[in-house]
């Protein structure tokens, strides 16, 4: 599986909301499915994740940050898909994929304390492929900013 970006990379809001959306690419080189058995944020701190979702890209853009969910139906649109396209992440079978099409892993992202700092420094996704167990991590990191002065 290929994850995310391959530099380090850093997303970051300073317009505190209590739900967020981060989406990054997976893709699938193959040549068989694979099974999606878990996404989880590797040191989150102020986060947590409420859903996450996948997404077959038709376009060549990811939907990235959002600082809302549900994501707006301009970036929906921006990235070719619509929320009815979104499919829970644990349990997805991701064909392989070449071309423009990529998966997205798709968070719905919470954060109860506006007052502090919150941020993840990576996105896990657990898979299996025939019956071995895999995981990768993102490169990109989210960084949000707090209401007010931070705590």
């Amino acid at each position: 599986m290929e994850f995310g970006s391959d530099e380090k990379g850093r997303w970051g809001n300073n317009s505190p909301v209590h739900e967020n959306t981060m989406a990054e690419g997976l893709g699938n080189p193959g040549p068989d499915d694979l099974k999606i058995t878990a996404v989880s944020l590797v040191g989150a701190e102020g986060l947590e994740i409420v859903d996450s979702y996948v997404v077959l890209i038709k376009t060549k853009n990811s939907l990235g940050y959002g600082p809302e969910w549900p994501p707006p139906k301009e970036h929906l649109a921006w990235a070719g898909v619509a929320m009815k396209d979104l499919k829970p992440a644990t349990g997805a079978i991701l064909a392989p994929n070449a071309g423009v099409d990529i998966w997205n892993v798709v968070l719905h992202l919470r954060r109860p304390d506006l007052t502090k700092q919150a941020k993840y420094e990576s996105v896990r996704v657990d898979y299996e492929v025939k019956g071995r167990r895999y995981f990768k991590k993102s490169a990109m990191r989210l960084e949000l900013g707090c209401q007010s002065g931070c705590q």
